[in-house]
């Protein structure tokens, strides 16, 4: 039963009456400070030879660059021919001073609004102090003057800033008087300029109405009458709980962990629902001297409030349930580690008895060994017995126990311990305890073996969140290359089947399958039917950086970019069955997307993670699978049965790679130099893409295919801005800052390839920390854009909706479990993103910390 049928079977004792639906307004956005839809230059077209007037030049300047960029540009305007060729030119120009007016602007701002400038601009724009808005309201508030003021098109100054601020105020809807419409209509209608409410406001209305000394029903003065106490109080409780819901849908459950579970906050939420069905009970049967139209607006209100908050607890339960860090999670890692551990002891069992046997000696050696492997045996099944107690949920999180032939147990034995690096550490030492020399290497080439050994399922998670104030639903799922498969039947898609089992990023040695290989897919439900809102692949990178040899290492790049372009087929032949009985070739389009530091730096001095070197060999290992395609080589796939076939591939290519760690966006980029080679690759691939990479130009490449065909406009429309802003970061060279999302160039260009019909697919080193950071991204960014129905600014300052939404998608798209199916623990080792994050979601998703209790 979904929320709403919950909502109305809860109130009809009480109402008896259909809610109307509220209709779904669609929301317009901003874009370097104005609509967010194109408003191309000129403002009528231009035939060729034809020129604009001087005024007309002046006015379209203005509207959308702003009187300050025009003023900057006015004798070109005034003395040039306006012609298409020079509007170019004054264009690029005047994205580049408007740039800059935003980023000092931008920076201006927080310091101003670190002054209190909020608190000066409500005190002057309305009768409250500033105290009196709760936290979550003064919050909202600062995040509204802040988008309105960095939208600004003119150099601001504190006095003008302030004066702005104040109009924002004055225009501004409080998430009270949001959560409480008919009510705030209600109670504004006799002012001309007041439109919203504040916390406070309803009350005050009732004390308005309310005296202890008048009979209840006396009229006040045209049909307004005195309230009783009882209705003031009901009026009261109308206000305090619609103060709780606003800082409840408004807040993170995320961060609220800090205090309280997914269940304790679900039983507070439930708490509050009960209330305002007993505030509900009041109002429609206690409330004969409130005027009828405010006794039915608050009924209104308070039902779609109610709806909300249970909508809240279907979200919480969701969250709990499918927690990346919770009991489940706690207890495969246990499992797992200690199947590692065991399987540790097992090989060095073996070992140590073959020595004694092959020793044919007798003496101090002998006894020696002897002793070990009897240390060794009785730990293995001290550990064996402490396995099967973990299974049955009896092991009560006591750390793995040291056998009774290495000593006592110790009191630290008989206290629970639910830190993962603390369990593997007791791991370690029991192992210590026996003589095991080089225990944490061993281990970690044990737990390796034993993830590629395990049954790799799909991972699918649910996501409620609230964008623009209405909870929406999306299922996000991660298919490991195991599970992709093609019509009824067990087998994967590939040549080489992997039998169920995963490729994790600890096998930097593979030959055969690329590792870590996965689809990635962000859905949602619409009048019914499943509505895909991005698709794409992730994997590691292509490189097999493990080994050394330069022919084996090249050979084993190519198997895995052969099975990527396998995967990116089958993903293609999905979305388009026809093409398998239509005999053409099959017209794939790929866009690969690294986010490797690619210096050179690292390279030339043979340091560690040479990613430069990762990022050559994998280009050239998808442009040699690329040729062998487009030469006529088939590529085969396999169905579910396991039957082999040969598909004739039409492929291009398009190869991009953009660094989103502190190497390549951090203070250090001046000293490695990340980004030479990559500017390359990336106006290689844009330009295949999108075609010029000038913001002006037409666009061209799979785009311009893609815009000439017949899909609807308003796909088209999402398709143009987000070429416009890919051209734009490229341009200003913006995505090579963090600014305020790491993954900004990233999520347009993968989003864009979709949209287009293409087969996207991002990778790091590991395909694991950016790589799934930029998954969680990725799909967040969908999901506003779906929602919104606009390109969201890449340089709009973080709000708290935004880093709801970030927490939401980094907990709950599936990437801590794939870490976990990684390397048997959930967390991200990449340092940026914090401030999209804010700080308690930014530790906990990268120093991860299972919660069991």
């Amino acid at each position: 039963m979904n929320p709403s049928q919950r909502t109305l079977q809860c109130l009809q004792p009480l109402l008896d009456r259909e809610q109307d639906e509220s209709s779904d307004i669609s929301v317009r956005g901003k874009w370097r400070g104005r609509e967010a839809e194109l408003l191309p230059l000129p403002v009528r077209e231009l035939r060729e030879g034809e020129k604009l007037s001087a005024s007309e030049g002046a006015r379209a300047f203005v509207s959308k660059y702003g009187s300050f960029v025009e003023n900057q540009l006015h004798s070109d305007l005034k003395s040039k021919p306006l012609n298409q060729r020079t509007i170019k030119k004054l264009e690029t120009r005047a994205t580049d001073l408007l740039r800059d007016v935003r980023k000092l602007n931008c920076s201006s701002i927080e310091l101003w609004l670190d002054s209190d400038m909020v608190t000066k601009a409500f005190e002057t724009a309305t009768p409250f102090k500033w105290r009196s808005l709760p936290p979550h309201e003064q919050e909202h508030l600062k995040e509204i003057v802040q988008f309105q003021l960095s939208g600004h098109t003119d150099y601001l100054s504190q006095s003008k800033a302030l004066e702005l601020a104040v109009k924002v105020v004055g225009q501004h809807e409080s998430i009270f008087s949001a959560n409480i419409p008919e009510t705030a209509r209600f109670l504004t209608r006799e002012t001309e300029e007041g439109h919203t409410l504040f916390p406070g406001q309803l009350r005050l209305w009732a004390e308005e109405h309310f005296d202890k000394d008048k009979v209840p029903g006396t009229t006040i003065e045209g049909d307004d009458l005195y309230i009783s106490q009882y209705e003031m109080g009901l009026i009261g409780n109308a206000e305090y709980y619609t103060n709780r819901v606003s800082g409840l849908l408004s807040g993170s459950p995320l961060e609220r962990l800090q205090n309280s579970s997914y269940a304790e906050q679900a039983e507070d939420a439930r708490e509050l629902a009960r209330q305002l069905i007993k505030t509900l009970d009041g109002l429609e049967r206690h409330s004969q001297n409130v005027p009828a139209q405010l006794q039915q607006a608050l009924i209104h209100d308070l039902v779609g409030q109610l709806d909300a908050v249970l909508d809240f607890i279907d979200q919480l339960e969701v969250s709990d349930q499918e927690n990346p860090l919770g009991p489940q999670q706690w207890k495969k890692f246990k499992c797992l580690e200690l199947i590692s551990a065991i399987n540790v002891l097992k090989n060095e069992i073996e070992h140590e008895s073959a020595l004694i046997n092959n020793s044919g000696k007798e003496g101090l050696f002998s006894k020696k060994k002897t002793r070990k492997l009897a240390k060794l045996e009785a730990l293995h099944q001290t550990w064996s017995d402490h396995f099967d107690r973990i299974q049955e949920g009896t092991d009560n999180d006591l750390p793995p126990a040291r056998a009774k032939l290495t000593g006592r147990a110790s009191r630290a034995d008989t206290l629970p311990v639910i830190d993962a690096k603390a369990y593997t550490a007791c791991i370690l030492k029991r192992l210590g305890e026996v003589g095991l020399d080089n225990a944490s290497k061993k281990l970690k080439a044990s737990r390796s073996q034993v993830l590629s050994t395990l049954q790799w399922e799909k991972i699918t998670t649910h996501l409620d969140v609230r964008i623009e104030g209405r909870t929406r639903h999306y299922e996000s799922q991660l298919t490991p290359a195991s599970q992709m498969k093609w019509g009824e039947g067990a087998k994967d898609i590939f040549e080489h089947s992997y039998e169920g089992m995963g490729r994790p990023s600890t096998e930097t040695r593979e030959r055969v399958h690329a590792v870590n290989m996965a689809q990635s897919e962000l859905s949602t439900a619409e009048k019914g039917n499943k509505k895909v809102l991005f698709k794409g692949l992730r994997s590691g990178t292509l490189c097999a950086y493990g080994i050394k040899e330069k022919e084996p290492r090249l050979e084993a790049a190519r198997n895995r970019a052969r099975e990527l372009v396998t995967a990116a087929v089958k993903q293609f032949l999905d979305d388009n069955p026809g093409y398998l009985t239509s005999g053409q070739p099959v017209p794939l389009k790929m866009l690969s997307t690294s986010m490797l530091s690619a210096d050179k730096l690292r390279h030339y001095l043979h340091i560690h993670d040479d990613e430069l070197k990762m990022q050559r060999e994998q280009i050239a290992a998808l442009k040699e699978v690329q040729k062998e395609l487009n030469d006529g080589k088939p590529l085969v796939i396999s169905d579910g049965k396991g039957e082999k076939y040969q598909l004739r591939v039409n492929m291009k290519l398009a190869n991009t790679n953009y660094g989103v760690n502190s190497l390549s966006l951090g203070g250090l980029k001046s000293v490695v130099r990340p980004w030479g080679e990559a500017k390359r690759v990336n106006n290689e691939g844009l330009i295949e893409l999108i075609g010029s990479l000038d913001q002006f130009d037409p666009v061209g490449g799979w785009v311009g295919d893609y815009l000439a065909g017949p899909a609807p406009e308003q796909s088209k429309q999402i398709v143009r801005m987000l070429v416009e802003q890919i051209r734009d970061l490229h341009v200003s060279g913006d995505y090579q800052t963090e600014g305020e999302d790491a993954y900004k160039m990233v999520e347009r260009i993968q989003l864009l390839a979709f949209k287009i019909g293409a087969v996207g697919h991002i990778n790091c080193k590991s395909g694991k920390d950016r790589t799934g950071e930029a998954d969680a991204s990725i799909k967040r960014f969908a999901a506003e854009v779906e929602a919104r129905g606009y390109v969201p600014d890449p340089r709009k300052p973080v709000s708290r909706e935004d880093r709801n939404l970030s927490q939401a998608f980094q907990f709950g798209s599936g990437n801590l479990e794939l870490q976990q199916m990684n390397i048997n623990v959930p967390g991200f080792k990449t340092q940026l993103n914090k401030k999209r994050l804010g700080e308690f979601a930014h530790k906990l998703a990268h120093k991860a910390r299972f919660k069991v209790k």
